[in-house]
């Protein structure tokens, strides 16, 4: 089996796999290298599979990459889900993460949901100093 044709959910098998034990990995760092690790039982794909199939069922639309619901957790059945790619993009540890109203999200997320262009709304957030409320609901400021 080459390595094009490879199922995606083998494929993430191996990279998450990879990126707790593999020092070599790019992301190695922040799995592995935070002692992130994952279920035991994953050692064989078969289980690997069984599960997450038995209880995520397969990746449906757009919803096609399996990542941790807790970042600071390890890669185990209670701690995984389907996300979008743009839904996994906010799940990273370098976004800004912003709580207002009581609801925390990055602030790439905030800015699209204020209609905001996020270099703009970082700018206003960080560069300037302004608040959040300033930054994210003040189109022109003055």
């Amino acid at each position: 089996m080459n390595k094009r044709t490879l199922p995606p959910l083998f494929k993430r098998w191996c990279q998450l796999r990879y990126a707790c034990t593999n020092p070599n990995m790019d992301n190695w760092y922040y799995n592995g290298g935070m002692g992130i690790s994952y279920d035991p039982s994953w050692e064989t794909y078969q289980q690997f599979e069984s599960d997450i199939i038995t209880t995520l069922g397969l990746p449906v639309g757009n919803k096609n990459c399996l990542g941790r619901i807790d970042r600071a957790g390890d890669w185990t059945l209670n701690n995984v889900r389907w996300y979008t790619r743009k839904e996994l993009s906010y799940n990273r540890r370098d976004n800004d993460r912003v709580t207002y109203k009581k609801q925390t999200r990055p602030l790439k997320e905030w800015a699209e949901h204020f209609n905001i262009p996020y270099a703009t709304a970082w700018s206003r957030y960080n560069s300037y100093g302004w608040s959040f409320e300033e930054a994210m609901e003040i189109k022109k400021r003055g």
